[in-house]
């Protein structure tokens, strides 16, 4: 009767235990679960910076303007083009999370006469931080953005201010 007993207890500690091993196996902490940024940054030249690109310049040296939209944005006003300059994405300790170049978007680049906003998107694949408050920058140009956690997956629209010419 002796043995019956522990062998009652032998056969219940060993379904135990492969029972505590599953759930401690589904107690283990979730996947990271992973997010994809998209942003954009616009920028608009000053008028008197604009005007010196003018209709003369638009016909001789680059054409219609609607088929010469990135040529204007990159190239038209020295030192005014974003395209392949990096945006940096911080979290609250500091560490950088997320790093993008910025490219021409031609689809969201809005002209008017006398007018121009010019617009480089960035895209962030695999963003896993789980901070609540980051700092986004763009690479030479001066000044940041503070963002919580819904505003940078959201999709920031961010905007710098032409100084090349004033």
């Amino acid at each position: 009767m002796l043995h019956a007993a522990i062998l009652r207890t032998a056969i219940g500690f060993a379904c135990v235990v492969p029972l505590a091993m599953t759930l401690a196996g589904c107690a283990g902490s979730p996947p990271a679960t992973t997010e994809t940024i998209t942003g954009s940054v616009s920028k608009e030249p000053a008028y008197a910076t604009y005007t010196t690109i003018g209709i003369a310049m638009e016909r001789e040296t680059y054409g219609p303007y609607e088929e010469n939209k990135e040529r204007y944005c990159e190239e038209a006003v020295t030192g005014f083009g974003l395209g392949g300059l990096d945006v940096k994405i911080t979290d609250a300790e500091g560490e950088t999370v997320g790093l993008a170049p910025l490219t021409f978007d031609p689809e969201a680049t809005e002209y008017q006469p006398g007018h121009l906003t010019c617009v480089w998107s960035f895209t962030v694949a695999g963003f896993d931080s789980d901070s609540r408050f980051f700092t986004v920058e763009i690479d030479g140009i001066p000044g940041t953005q503070d963002l919580t956690r819904d505003e940078l997956l959201s999709g920031p629209s961010l905007s710098v201010t032409d100084t090349s010419q004033r």
